[in-house]
């Protein structure tokens, strides 16, 4: 049994089931990622849930996760991807100039 956090559509979620395991639970803060992953997967249990900011009304800790074999996260969109197509538009940038704001010097 497996459970996916920052889980997007679910090609993470895909690639952990032709290994063997059975996803029982997905989690990821986009309501929309959420409903497709669903129909991709709708064996599992599907939290809409911020798993970073515990100040968030809708945060989940860790204690809050079923029990299971394996624990996998992907990387989150919300810094580190060039999925984030607003961050990019707000920097007058395309997604393969995208800097992330965090690793800058200066």
């Amino acid at each position: 049994m497996a459970v996916d956090l920052f889980s997007g559509f679910g090609g993470l979620t895909r690639g952990i089931e032709i290994a063997g395991f059975t996803t029982i639970m997905a989690a990821n803060h986009n309501p929309y990622k959420t409903q497709v992953h669903e129909a991709n997967h709708p064996h599992a249990e599907h939290w809409i849930a911020d798993l970073v900011d515990p100040e968030a009304a809708d945060y989940h800790s860790a204690r809050d996760l079923p029990a299971a074999d394996l624990l996998v996260a992907g990387i989150s969109c919300v810094n580190h991807s060039q999925a984030n197509t607003v961050k990019a538009y707000e920097q007058g940038l395309t997604l393969f100039e995208l800097q992330d704001p965090s690793t800058r010097r200066g």
